[in-house]
């Protein structure tokens, strides 16, 4: 059966799948099909698709030359902006930094998350000004009280087996010196940076913030030689060099650091979080936990909305106890929300997810058949893992330098995308069994209704 279709390519799998998938709800209720999977996977589909119909949704960031490509398969390019979050400190900087000059007029619609990301839109963009709609965001909708049980299992597994703790949500991004000469060979050559001669401001920052890591790692060490320190986990950042925190990881005794799935179930299971300037804030504000910011060296401080929401400490002892004071504390969720939440975050009783697919219905888009993987879809996968796994067997046996990549591909989407997990997130809040999910080719999954 032709239907309206839905592209959606996933970056960093704990930061948009679950919330994608909740969108794909709705979106198979307004008689859309979903086809959803790895930036690689959706583009492979793009490429193989023989009509142009369709939206994608897409995190923002291209350049032209991959924008029109991509037009040239579908009716609509959207962005909604993964990156621009309530944690960004100077939003004309983010904006303008993370679209190439000219690109905006490609863009159909821009989903902002708020009133303040659309006042400051307006301002960057002439040319997608008038196709900006302030929608919140569909990972927001996770927060909602009514959404959380689907977090319930992983939170009793987490509390199970950790008992009572402290989160730590890293987010330094530029953790060790290999991170920041990556980031450098990556970005020297690129036009995008010369264009606006950001590179040279953001290697500063990089090395302010690695400045403020390792101020952090012996703060670190200082509470878990503390006996009356409790149980502290620290959860990396998906981009951040996890090997650079698997060596610090053997210097406590205490402490444990630990990367696993998505960050909300971990917050919710933990009696307080400690963040420097990141998005796990909301998550602990929504869900009335008490939140700490260390204050380590003011040049790298974040002055944004998880910044207001915080606890501002200022060393060791005030980091100490903090987690003391709250190991036991009981959540208390806002019974409203701030006036500075709000003007962050569009939040009404409708979810963004809902307005989305509201404003979606409106485009005028092609319909289309049911993309039907052949056998070169098949030879693709195959060859894909079977190159992938001989890379990575001579890059061990012969120590080849591998490609420069700020996070690894198993970082950002550890497992895949696999139909198992999407019918497990999907079952959790839509039980209805007039569902399809089916798995097309190696981490691209289509979702429709029957």
């Amino acid at each position: 059966m032709k239907k309206e279709s839905v592209y959606i390519p996933i970056e960093v799998k704990a930061r948009e799948l679950t919330s994608y998938i909740f969108l794909s709800k709705f979106a198979i209720s307004k008689g859309f099909r979903v086809y959803i999977g790895s930036k690689p996977a959706i583009n492979r589909l793009l490429e193989r698709k023989e009509k142009k119909a369709g939206v994608l949704i897409f995190k923002g960031g291209l350049d032209i030359d991959n924008i029109l490509k991509i037009k040239k398969k579908i009716d609509s390019f959207i962005i909604l902006d993964q990156e621009l979050s309530p944690s960004c400190t100077d939003f004309h900087y983010e904006m303008k930094k993370r679209y190439w000059p000219n690109s905006e007029k490609l863009v159909d619609r821009y989903y902002v998350i708020g009133q303040h990301a659309y006042d400051v839109g307006n301002e960057v963009f002439d040319e997608m000004a008038e196709n900006m709609v302030k929608t919140g965001w569909p990972s927001i909708d996770m927060l909602r009280q009514n959404n959380r049980k689907i977090f319930n299992k992983r939170v009793n597994e987490i509390k199970n087996k950790y008992g009572d703790f402290i989160l730590i949500s890293s987010a330094f991004c530029f953790n060790s010196r290999k991170i920041i000469d990556d980031f450098s060979k990556l970005k020297k050559d690129d036009i995008w940076d010369s264009i606006r001669s950001t590179l040279k401001k953001e290697l500063a920052w990089a090395e302010l913030t690695l400045k403020e890591f390792e101020i952090n790692i012996e703060i670190l060490k200082k509470i878990d030689q503390d006996n009356s320190c409790p149980k502290i986990i620290i959860r990396p950042h998906p981009s951040e060099d996890h090997e650079e925190w698997k060596k610090i990881s053997n210097s406590f005794k205490k402490i444990k650091v630990i990367f696993e799935g998505e960050i909300t179930p971990w917050i919710y299971a933990a009696n307080a979080l400690l963040h420097r300037g990141c998005a796990s804030a909301i998550t602990a504000y929504m869900a009335g936990k008490p939140i700490g910011y260390p204050i380590l060296k003011k040049e790298v401080v974040k002055r944004a909305l998880p910044y207001d929401l915080s606890e501002h400490l200022f060393n060791a002892k005030d980091m100490l106890e903090f987690c003391k004071r709250n190991i036991n504390k009981k959540p208390l969720p806002p019974s409203e929300y701030s006036d500075e939440f709000k003007r962050y975050i569009h939040i009404e009783k409708k979810y963004a997810s809902e307005i989305i697919l509201e404003d979606l219905s409106k485009l005028n888009l092609v319909y289309e058949e049911p993309y039907k993987p052949n056998f070169r879809d098949k030879i693709f996968s195959f060859s894909f893992n079977l190159s992938r796994i001989i890379k990575e067997k001579f890059q061990l046996i012969f120590k080849l330098k591998k490609n420069i990549s700020i996070a690894p591909q198993s970082q950002k989407m550890p497992g895949g995308i696999s139909e198992k997990e999407i019918k497990d997130i999907f079952i959790s809040f839509y039980e209805n069994k007039d569902v399809i999910i089916k798995k097309l080719f190696k981490d691209c999954v289509m979702i429709d209704k029957k």
